[in-house]
Formats: C-alpha cells, sequence, structure tokens
C-alpha cells in the first residue's frame, strides 16, 4: 500500500514534466481574390482549377467574375484532355504532357501566379493526383529551386497545389 502512495504522485509528476509530441496540421488554405494595385478591384487574375475525371482532364481557368455563377451549366463546354488508352485505372493513360503543355501556356500569360486547384472523382487512383501535381509543377521544376528563392524559377509552372473536394466538372 506505501508503495502505491509513492508511485502515484510520482507518475503525475512524470506526467505534468514529459513534454507531449504534437504534430501540429493545418490544411492548405486558399488565398482570397488578390486586389489590384491599378483598379483596386477584387478579383483573381487566374483561378486555374483542374478536375480529374474517368474520362481525362478538365482545365478551367480565369476570374470568378468571368465564370459567373453558373459553374454547372459552363463545365460541359470546358475543354478536356481525353484518356490515351481505354482504361481509365491506368496511370499511364492520363494526357499528362498535354496538361503540362496548358499550363505552360497559362504561365506565360500570368507568370505571378503559382497556384491551382485540383479535385478528383472518388474512383480516380492516388498516383494520378499525384502524377497531376507533377505535370502541373514542371517536368524541369526542382523543389529545391522553391524554397531556396522567393521569386518563381524559370523552369517552374504551378508549384502550389490545393487539393479540394467537392466539386468536379
Amino acid at each position: 500500500m506505501n508503495i502505491m502512495f509513492l508511485l502515484i504522485p510520482a507518475l503525475l509528476l512524470a506526467m505534468e514534466v514529459a513534454s507531449m509530441a504534437a504534430v501540429t496540421v493545418t490544411p492548405p488554405q486558399t488565398s482570397g481574390p488578390r486586389a489590384s494595385a491599378e483598379t483596386g478591384d477584387s478579383e483573381l487574375e487566374l483561378d486555374l482549377r483542374v478536375s480529374i475525371r474517368s474520362d481525362g482532364f478538365v482545365v478551367q481557368s480565369g476570374s470568378r467574375r468571368d465564370r459567373g455563377t453558373g459553374g454547372e451549366d459552363q463545365a460541359r463546354d470546358l475543354p478536356t484532355l481525353p484518356l490515351l488508352g481505354p482504361s481509365p485505372s491506368s496511370n499511364s493513360n492520363y494526357d499528362y504532357d498535354g496538361l503540362e503543355a496548358k499550363a505552360a501556356v497559362l504561365i506565360d500569360r500570368h507568370p505571378e501566379e503559382t497556384r491551382v486547384r485540383i479535385s478528383a472523382e472518388a474512383d480516380v487512383p492516388m498516383q494520378v493526383l499525384v502524377s497531376t501535381m507533377d505535370a502541373l509543377r514542371g517536368s524541369d521544376c526542382r523543389m529545391a529551386e522553391i524554397a531556396t528563392g522567393s521569386r518563381r524559377p524559370e523552369r517552374c509552372l504551378f508549384y502550389e497545389s490545393v487539393v479540394e473536394s467537392g466539386w468536379v466538372f
């Protein structure tokens, strides 16, 4: 009984002294609309969204003001990069080269942008999502170049990927 009276305070003291290891997790945040320096308007210059579907990619870009409120109705006419092969279950059937080419065209028009918002259907394999982020970042882009500089390296495209749920075109 005496040992119990000694062990309980010792354990309580050990719990108070021992530091708890906690990993802080912060989900990715999308930035709000930026204010234009010239006009003072609050508008996104490029709101690049890529949707990964079982039949290929859908790429949508433009300001929220340009898209309007009928996103579902307008999504039917969006350009699609179809699958290269008949089976969507294979990672190699998605057109990553075509997606990187579209990203290169968009980054030439908007060189200050680095963020892309990505969503995927529920049956899309995780490797397809990762390969999509790699294609949007650029095949020649190295993450070490991004970490060392404050500006976007020339070989990098959209390297800030935000994976979102809830919308698929």
